[in-house]
């Protein structure tokens, strides 16, 4: 009998457990909207549309999950959006301290002279030259 209650209340603890939400950050409709992205490009605005609900819900309490104000600001940063960039940079930052060297590294490079621009493709058929070694 003794043995017949506690399994009765492991099993009542794991079906308490699974009840409750296993989601730690919000992902919105991300991986639909990355999945789409990638298959084609052209969809970019409802991908830009879902990292901009995921980031606002971060504003509502939720949790935002690592990289996504960084993906988001890189979004930016290729649409000419320098100032607004560099915010989700220093947000993704701020949330995310293991990040900070290398968001350090992003915002100097988008408050700097050689912003990288949406036109600026290597050229096909080859990378950069190197000067001959001496």
């Amino acid at each position: 009998m003794r043995a017949a209650g506690i399994v009765s209340l492991i099993g009542l603890g794991l079906a308490l457990a699974a009840c409750q939400p296993h989601d730690k950050y919000y992902w919105g409709s991300y991986s639909n909207s990355l999945y789409d992205y990638y298959g084609n490009p052209g969809d970019e605005p409802e991908y830009e549309k879902s990292l901009a609900a995921i980031v606002a819900a971060g504003d509502t309490g939720k949790k935002v999950p690592p990289g996504i104000y960084a993906e988001y600001g890189y979004m930016m940063l290729a649409h000419g959006d320098t100032a607004q960039a560099i915010q989700l940079f220093q947000r993704e930052k701020q949330s995310w301290p293991e990040a900070a060297a290398f968001m350090d590294k992003e915002i100097a490079a988008a408050k700097g002279p050689n912003q990288p621009q949406k036109a600026d493709k290597p050229a096909s058929g080859g990378g950069e030259k190197l000067p001959p070694s001496s």
